[in-house]
């Protein structure tokens, strides 16, 4: 009797097993280094955000406010597109390289304006964070009126310590209408900003 070359089916479903255990065990090691990766990308995003606040605030002489406009005449009041309503994210845009983005903004209109749309389309890399899986626009119903297509952004620049002071006597370094200046902040801007 003459025995044929090859494998067995224990042998087959041993080497599978052998196999899908070791994919298993490089799983979690692979995520891993992508979170790494991600963490990285959001450190770099601060970082360039942070240097753009100095660069700003040296051309300038204060940090960007929250809002050009008062608090009380933000996305949720009425006729909100005949008040300035611009951020500190859209005024810092010349400063984190997107000057073909900031060429498109016209800050003398308000950033819901029509004619401000397409920038504030715009969805970008610096304001994003890598871990974020939502949506690119916001959903939000104070925004809908405008438009469906304003560009959601992951960093936040705080005005207060809580909403009351935020309104009354803000503590924060970013608030409407603020004047704030890198002097200013006397406990390190590395943890106040």
């Amino acid at each position: 009797m003459r025995r044929l070359k090859g494998f067995t089916l224990v042998e087959l479903l041993v080497v599978i097993a052998i196999t899908a255990i070791l994919i298993a065990l490089l799983l979690p090691a692979v995520q891993a280094a992508r979170e790494v990766a991600r963490r990285t990308t959001c450190r770099n995003n601060m970082k360039q955000i942070g240097l753009a606040l100095h660069n700003y605030e040296s051309v300038n002489r204060i940090l960007p406010p929250s809002s050009t406009s008062r608090i009380d005449f933000g996305v949720w009041s009425t006729n909100a597109t005949q008040y300035a309503l611009h951020s500190w994210a859209g005024m810092l845009l010349p400063f984190l390289e997107q000057g073909t983005v900031a060429v498109q903004v016209n800050y003398d209109l308000s950033a819901l304006d029509p004619l401000n749309k397409k920038a504030a389309a715009q969805v970008l890399g610096v304001y994003r964070c890598p871990s974020y899986t939502g949506p690119d626009f916001s959903q939000s119903p104070f925004y809908l009126p405008f438009s469906n297509r304003y560009a959601i952004r992951n960093y936040a620049a705080m005005g207060a310590t809580t909403i009351g002071k935020l309104y009354l006597q803000p503590d924060g370094v970013f608030y409407a209408q603020s004047s704030t200046r890198i002097r200013d902040v006397r406990d390190g801007t590395s943890n106040t900003i």
